[in-house]
């Protein structure tokens, strides 16, 4: 019984530790929001079961698509020639970088919309981090 006890707050304690570290304060605060005190302890386990879970399968992390996210932007005459809203560009550097931390460098395919305008650091943070060497 006793073995029982100190695995399950061993693996309560492994859950804490990945959400703490993988997800945004934020998030945290938003879902910790909507959470009763007497519900709060079973639903913040299940809640890091299943995230635990859905980070470590490999194919739900293969694709990224964000292909629903178009950036606010103005297109002008001369250079940059298109200027970004810089609330759309950092929802987008939050999403692109959450999405890339929590998919453990799992991702195979990345598909963007072609009205969403990527900085150059993104573009750079997201060669650097995932590099996938194609023999032709």
């Amino acid at each position: 019984m006793e073995s029982k006890k100190s695995s399950a707050v061993e693996n309560g304690v492994i859950m804490w530790n990945f959400l703490l570290k993988e997800l945004d304060n934020g998030v945290l605060v938003q879902i910790f929001k909507h959470l009763d005190i007497f519900e709060s302890t079973s639903a913040i386990q299940r809640f890091t079961e299943a995230l635990t879970k859905a980070s470590t399968v490999q194919p739900v992390w293969e694709t990224l698509d964000f292909s629903m996210l178009k950036s606010e932007f103005v297109k002008t005459p001369s250079e940059p020639f298109v200027w970004v809203n810089s609330g759309s560009d950092n929802t987008l550097y939050n999403l692109l970088f959450g999405a890339l931390k929590l998919s453990q460098g799992k991702i195979k395919t990345l598909i963007f919309h072609y009205n969403l305008y990527l900085t150059n650091d993104q573009f750079i943070h997201m060669a650097v981090r995932y590099v996938i060497i194609y023999n032709f």
